[in-house]
């Protein structure tokens, strides 16, 4: 339990750092995108989908390019 709250501070205070890094314009927007474009951006994303096709429809096409990836690199392995 512990250490699942070390885990869960670190990731709340590297958020908070990077929302405040971002309000007070401490970052490069063309390096870093700030917290609310990334957010707004994800949004859009789940909503609308990308390139004409679900969020979901990508997902998988993903996961497909990765586990055929996989199976090749342990077919060579062997």
């Amino acid at each position: 339990m512990r250490y699942r709250l070390i885990s869960v501070t670190a990731i709340g205070l590297a958020i908070a750092a990077w929302l405040l890094a971002s309000f007070t314009g401490k970052l490069d927007p063309n390096k870093v995108p700030p917290a609310q474009v990334w957010w707004g951006t994800l949004a859009d994303l789940l909503a609308n989908g990308y390139a004409s096709k679900p969020f979901w429809q990508q997902v998988l096409a993903s996961l497909g390019r990765m586990l055929s990836g996989f199976t090749v690199a342990v077919l060579i392995k062997r």
